[in-house]
């Protein structure tokens, strides 16, 4: 993409925009719903816990303790703290009621890369790998780039779920191995959603809406949609269960 081309996607793109005047997480406690086309538990989907929080749940892993996982925001889980629950974690539940299973791991620090979590699915759970919409991912994307990279992304943002949640953000670069920020839309409700890079490829997930004006010394390149980098999360989750967690893949929609 040149320069002409990449000015003039971010100019459409921030005249859609409205932008916090502070940077929130974007999760939805009573807000967002799941929308019909992205039923069950898959990339996508609405959760709600417990906890009374509520956002997305991202991708499907399957641990070495013979289980599976799903991700979501860690903040719906954690405020400044690690937690690494047992079996009587809090629940999560889908919007059909479905409790779905336990929170095993959620870490969430704001002065830190941190803020994952991730639900050990209850046995009998029907569950999908497929990222809702586009389909993928097909492996993950630790690419570090100076060029722009075009994002999708599927999330529960209130007021916007219903008619878009599948939608489409511009990364000015991916410069940093933890986190990146973004161009595009996304509101609360949508913590915790799945991003992939065009090839289907999970980049990540996204946690924070607001004015970026981060660079390329703290990670973060100017933008309004924050999102951190799959592959230190997973590690994360994984050191403190002491359980390897490997991504299920499915492949892109058809176009």
């Amino acid at each position: 993409m040149n320069h002409h081309h990449f000015s003039v996607v971010i100019a459409a793109i921030a005249s859609l925009v409205v932008v916090a005047t502070s940077a929130v997480p974007a999760d939805a406690l009573p807000l967002g719903r799941q929308t019909m086309d992205c039923p069950g538990v898959r990339p996508g989907a609405h959760v709600r816990t417990s906890e009374g929080t509520g956002g997305t749940l991202n991708f499907l892993f399957r641990g070495s303790d013979g289980h599976h996982y799903i991700g979501t925001a860690g903040h719906l889980l954690a405020d400044e703290e690690t937690h690494v629950w047992g079996r009587h974690g809090p629940t999560a539940r889908i919007d059909d009621g479905t409790i779905i299973g336990r929170a095993a791991f959620a870490w969430n620090y704001n002065g830190e890369d941190a803020d994952f979590a991730v639900i050990r699915l209850a046995k009998g759970v029907d569950f999908g790998a497929a990222v809702c919409h586009w389909g993928g991912p097909t492996g993950i994307n630790n690419d570090i780039s100076m060029n722009p990279t075009v994002l999708r992304l599927y999330g529960n943002g209130m007021g916007v779920s219903e008619v878009a949640p599948q939608r489409t953000l511009v990364a000015p670069t991916l410069s940093s191995e933890s986190q990146v920020g973004a161009l595009g839309l996304a509101v609360p409700g949508d913590s915790g959603s799945p991003v992939i890079s065009q090839d289907g490829r999970a980049l990540g997930l996204q946690f924070l809406v607001g004015v970026l004006l981060g660079n390329q010394a703290d990670g973060f390149t100017p933008g309004n949609v924050a999102i951190y980098r799959l592959g230190p999360q997973i590690e994360a989750a994984e050191d403190a269960l002491g359980v390897r967690l490997k991504l299920l893949k499915a492949p892109l929609a058809d176009s």
